[in-house]
């Protein structure tokens, strides 16, 4: 069964991204396609991580069997480019922004429903 992932690479500012992104696209056709991907820039990173405080944020969406998660995990872990990875199935992405959502719209009922009305002055 196909199922659609959202993978988020981070990588060593130094890092020789080509080689990794070549490696994880054979390994995604292998399971599945690409179905986009997004270079989204180099970053400052809140606190540092292995050793840097700036990373190359690079995504991709794919559709593909449930079998690839456990071995792009393994290739990404065991990468000397990569500093962080996160795959998210589709489905848990639209949850987490639904869930967003509901909060900003109760936080603004109640921030409307607390302020005083204005007085009209004649």
């Amino acid at each position: 069964m196909m199922r659609k992932y959202l993978v988020t690479i981070v990588f060593k500012p130094t890092a020789d991204q080509a080689e990794t992104l070549k490696d994880v696209k054979e390994l995604v056709g292998e399971y599945g396609k690409v179905t986009g991907e997004e270079e989204l820039a180099l970053k400052k990173l809140s606190y540092e991580i292995a050793g840097t405080t700036e990373a190359s944020f690079y995504q991709f969406k794919i559709e593909a069997e449930v079998a690839l998660n456990a071995r792009l995990n393994e290739m990404l872990r065991i990468s000397d480019q990569v500093v962080r990875f996160m795959i998210k199935s589709v489905k848990e992405v639209k949850v987490a922004a639904e869930v967003v959502k509901a909060e900003d719209k109760s936080k603004k009922s109640a921030l409307s429903d607390a302020s005083p009305s204005p007085e009209v002055q004649k």
